[in-house]
């Protein structure tokens, strides 16, 4: 007796469940690669977050909060985790801490939409601090935006970020206020807003810093090839 053979329709409906099967497993089918442009590579990584089941931090967020920002930034910006009116509204900094930060980026002759938001955790984490498992599950997101984006200079906001970006194999912590070269890219730790409006009188630490920043910019010694 023969066997009816399948449709067309029906071999496509096959495939799609079997990607959605190895999707599930956290293999992924996307369509831009290297060669693409750091906006489209942005937005498809942005999309592969707004799903993200990597932590439970999945079960509170109201949205996952990727970075903002020029694709071409030569200044990146890196916090902790998103406070509750980024995850509120989805984007990065959208706070009273990312109010300051902003002021901070002018003071350096800088506009919001010259630099790159981001932080290590997309997701808003109920502790105060995010928990290990999170942040290990969050940095290959934090890593392919650094990658696209290639800054000059990545300003890490608090000890988490300062961490995060470290060399894992590297013991000693690295000091605010202490640029150190990254590969190519150079890094400033400094204070992360949110601790500037509990703590006023460290702000000028932070200006101490940011200008270093600022000089570095200035120089002309790192522009991209």
């Amino acid at each position: 007796m023969s066997t009816q053979q399948p449709t067309l329709d029906d071999c496509i409906e096959s495939l799609r469940l079997h990607i959605r099967s190895l999707q599930r497993t956290g293999l992924r089918f996307d369509t831009v690669n290297k060669h693409s442009g750091p906006a489209a590579r942005l937005e498809s990584l942005r999309e592969q977050s707004t799903n993200c089941k990597r932590c439970q931090l999945c079960k509170s967020r109201t949205n996952v909060v990727f970075g903002e920002g020029n694709e071409q930034a030569r200044l990146m910006f890196v916090g902790d985790a998103p406070d509750s009116t980024s995850d509120t509204q989805g984007r990065p900094f959208a706070g009273e801490s990312g109010q300051l930060l902003i002021r901070i980026i002018e003071a350096i002759k800088l506009q919001r939409d010259q630099v790159y938001l981001t932080s290590v955790v997309k997701c808003l984490a109920p502790q105060s601090e995010p928990a290990d498992a999170s942040i290990e599950a969050c940095l290959p997101f934090l890593q392919q935006e650094i990658e696209i984006i290639q800054p000059e200079i990545i300003c890490a906001l608090g000890p988490l970020a300062t961490r995060a970006l470290q060399d894992s194999e590297l013991q000693s912590k690295r000091p605010r206020g202490k640029m150190y070269q990254m590969g190519s890219i150079l890094v400033m730790p400094t204070h992360h807003p949110e601790l500037l409006l509990r703590r006023p009188e460290l702000k000028n630490e932070t200006w101490i810093d940011v200008q270093i920043i600022q000089r570095e910019l200035e120089s002309g010694t790192k522009h991209r090839q």
